[in-house]
């Protein structure tokens, strides 16, 4: 009897400090909580939802925060903006040909700097470069031609691949060896190279740290991703001289990882009309309602990539979603795309 009373306040015992234990558990979260909840507030009351401090945007290169420290996100978009419109993307043989290429745009304008990346299995080489000015582009794209004009769509975009030189070509000037800013820039590291760097680390914490600086998007990926929605502006921007393509998403938010997709947001008109303007423009009157027009600009805007712009490929209109979107694949940037249409 004494025996069997034992075992019944152990019991009791145990599953009293089972509930204790669970008690204290349900506080920790609670606690978790409450200051995710008071983080997300001081970050919302500043006003720059995503980059409120200088630890929230790690998908910038340290070149371009050291350049710029801290930036509101439109001011940060704004200046990848400007810096993809200084920037053409070139086809070349191999890393090797950065030379050869400096010195022939260096014939048009100034060269900032150059970075390789590479696509593929069988690859196909890249460089980015990017011009101190935007004339300087502007110059280089007006001494760009086409192949057969009958063989393909002329289509004028910063989106190239480089010739090799004949005898007729006139000599370049020689200078100095190029330095690339990065090569292979965008290979994205495998889970046996992820491994042995974070087997190095001594605690968990650094391993954190490590397996964010290792697999974040770095500066050349956010680099591509501006230019391929500089490359959807310019599609529309003869009808639409106000449009914008906004990214959002990982790909700006600090959260983004080698090889992400890219979220865009297509907005036609980005100016506020003043209501001292007494000269207003003719449109079309939209017919039916607002997401029958989506869905119809979706078609013909996706027709318009699929025809038109080089490098995009697997274009597929998703016109039944709750917001109509274009997926597609930009070949030559290796970017996943998702554009929809609206307000921001």
């Amino acid at each position: 009897m004494i025996g069997n009373q034992r075992r019944i306040c152990e019991k009791d015992t145990d599953i009293f400090t089972w509930r204790t234990n669970m008690f204290k558990i349900h506080l920790q979260c609670q606690r978790w909580k409450l200051r995710k909840l008071k983080m997300f507030y001081r970050i919302q009351n500043t006003g720059t939802r995503y980059f409120a401090e200088r630890r929230t945007f790690p998908n910038l290169s340290h070149n371009f925060a050291e350049t710029h420290g801290f930036l509101p996100f439109l001011q940060k978009i704004k200046l990848r903006k400007e810096e993809a419109k200084r920037s053409v993307l070139v086809q070349v043989q191999s890393s090797q040909s950065c030379n050869e290429l400096n010195s022939y745009c260096n014939s048009f304008g100034t060269v900032k700097q150059m970075l390789h990346y590479s696509v593929g299995v069988e690859p196909m080489h890249f460089i980015l470069v990017e011009f101190e000015e935007e004339s300087h582009v502007d110059n280089l794209l007006s001494n760009s031609s086409y192949v057969d004009e009958t063989l393909i769509v002329p289509t004028y975009s910063h989106f190239l691949w480089f010739k090799a030189s004949n005898k007729k070509s006139p000599k370049l000037k020689q200078i100095n060896a190029t330095v690339l800013s990065a090569e292979n820039g965008t290979r994205v590291l495998n889970n046996s190279e992820i491994k042995d760097s974070l087997s190095k680390c001594e605690n968990v914490s650094e391993q954190m740290k490590m397996l964010h600086l290792l697999t974040k998007l770095n500066d050349l990926g956010s680099r591509l991703r501006y230019l391929t929605a500089l490359q959807i502006e310019n599609m529309v921007a003869g009808m639409f001289p106000h449009v914008q393509a906004y990214p959002f998403g990982s790909s700006v938010n600090g959260f983004g990882k080698m090889g992400c997709d890219l979220d865009l947001v297509l907005r036609l008109v980005d100016k506020k009309s003043s209501e001292n303007n007494r000269l207003m423009f003719h449109c079309k009157a939209s017919t039916g309602s607002e997401r029958s027009t989506n869905q119809r600009h979706i078609e013909a805007f996706g027709d318009m990539i699929h025809l038109f712009l080089p490098g995009c490929a697997q274009v597929r209109r998703i016109i039944q979603a709750r917001i109509p979107i274009i997926k597609y694949h930009q070949k030559l940037t290796d970017v996943e795309c998702d554009l929809s249409l609206g307000n921001m």
